[in-house]
């Protein structure tokens, strides 16, 4: 199978920048790191990682991670460019257990500056679409309790929480749960 490769495709919504959806390439680097550091640090309350976990890295080693992801056939980034700008960001992995090649899991992030605005519906939206394309129609992932915003996007795209997970995260000194969604779009029949 080859590499998954996200084609350039406009987010268009009225009275807002125009803004592109495409995977990155190792030049974005710079530009992919300053979001990463920028989102972490605004809203990691939100996801998976400590606030700090880019501070360090380097754009080469961003850069080699770009390189390695663009080679696999398995798992995409898709990147919201504003101009140079990156403005949201989702990481799709496919499973690689022989019994659940068909399911997936994403994570994704908007900076706060462009929620409301569209951004993260397209990246959901193209994200179904291009894991059907690797017979992937099985998603799930994991949403704290408290992102009200984002739980309501999930369920508009036809995400059904099937799950609660007790203090699975320390958040400021505090664990906190997360829901567990799963998005079933179509079945063997469909996606081929």
């Amino acid at each position: 199978m080859a590499a998954v490769r996200l084609s350039p495709t406009p987010i268009v919504n009225a009275g807002a920048p125009a803004l592109e959806l495409r995977s990155p390439e190792p030049q974005d680097a710079a530009v992919m790191l300053e979001f990463l550091r920028r989102l972490l640090h605004e809203s990691s309350e939100y996801l998976n990682a400590p606030n700090d976990r880019y501070d360090s890295m380097s754009e080469d080693a961003l850069a080699e991670r770009l390189v390695r992801l663009a080679q696999s056939d398995r798992e995409f980034y898709m990147t919201a460019f504003e101009g140079e700008c990156v403005v949201g960001n989702l990481l799709f992995s496919a499973y690689d257990i022989p019994v659940s090649l068909h399911c997936g899991q994403l994570a994704m992030g908007v900076l706060q500056s462009h929620q409301g605005q569209g951004i993260a519906s397209a990246m959901l939206s193209r994200c179904i679409e291009e894991a059907r394309k690797l017979a992937v129609w099985n998603l799930r992932f994991t949403v704290r309790t408290y992102n009200h915003r984002a739980v309501a996007l999930y369920e508009r795209h036809g995400f059904r929480r099937v799950g609660r997970l007790e203090r699975v995260a320390q958040i400021g000194g505090a664990f906190v749960d997360e829901f567990l969604y799963q998005g079933v779009f179509g079945g063997p029949s469909d996606s081929d």
